[in-house]
């Protein structure tokens, strides 16, 4: 790419940044994107809902629970995780002090942060010796991995997690801790390993399931085909 080119893009990214994060902004999302971009506090809620979902949920929704699992661990071990030790991308309130940072505060456990009011920090020191771990956004990556598995099971009724993965990815933008070209690129990573994921299962499901559970195999030879009318 182009040098002038690239510079422009990169002003155009600091020019975004600043503006969804300190001017696009209000005391309502000032406490729920930060909530929302805190997975820690949530981790119990999510346990709780698989488990949920396990127990009442028929053959499509279980199938539907690993897969979401499973791609939400690949695209983590796969793609965030090694991508952003390769490209070594620096945090924007690493490296530029007017960027407000906004998390929620510590608590034991951490699900009690969610009852809390949010801390707001400016004027960041900047940190050149920063380790960049900007690029991919392993939230934005898991969350959309999740979404394409949603979408790939349930088609357009799906549409929550898509939903819940794009304001994921902003909260990301609105708390500082990430640039906008951070989550406009780790989308289409998280969509692409979701969909790879449930097709993978898929196709194993199809080729070795009458092998491993014969029974369920013959009523539902497929992951993806129409889920029986009793269910």
């Amino acid at each position: 790419m182009p040098a002038p080119m690239l510079e422009a893009m990169q002003q155009l990214d600091q020019w975004l940044m600043l503006r969804m994060n300190r001017d696009w902004v209000n005391t309502f999302l000032d406490r729920l994107l930060p909530t929302v971009s805190s997975f820690a506090a949530w981790i119990p809620l999510f346990i709780l809902g698989a488990v949920c979902v396990w127990w009442r949920g028929g053959f499509r929704a279980r199938a539907f629970l690993i897969c979401a699992v499973l791609a939400a661990l690949l695209s983590e071990g796969l793609l965030g995780g090694p991508l952003k030790k390769i490209i070594g991308r620096v945090r924007p309130h690493e490296v530029m002090s007017d960027v407000v940072k906004r998390t929620l505060p510590k608590a034991r456990p951490q699900i009690l942060a969610l009852f809390r009011l949010p801390d707001v920090a400016g004027h960041n020191r900047s940190n050149p010796d920063a380790k960049g771990r900007s690029f991919p956004s392993s939230h934005t990556v898991n969350m959309f991995a999740v979404a394409a598995v949603a979408l790939t099971f349930f088609g357009w009724r799906g549409w929550v997690f898509l939903l819940a993965a794009a304001l994921v990815a902003w909260s990301r933008v609105y708390c500082g801790v990430h640039w906008p070209s951070d989550v406009l690129g780790s989308a289409p990573l998280g969509l692409l390993a979701g969909w790879g994921v449930t097709r993978s299962v898929d196709a194993l499901w199809r080729n070795y399931g009458s092998r491993w559970l014969p029974s369920v195999h013959k009523a539902y030879p497929a992951l993806l085909a129409r889920a029986r009318a009793s269910e």
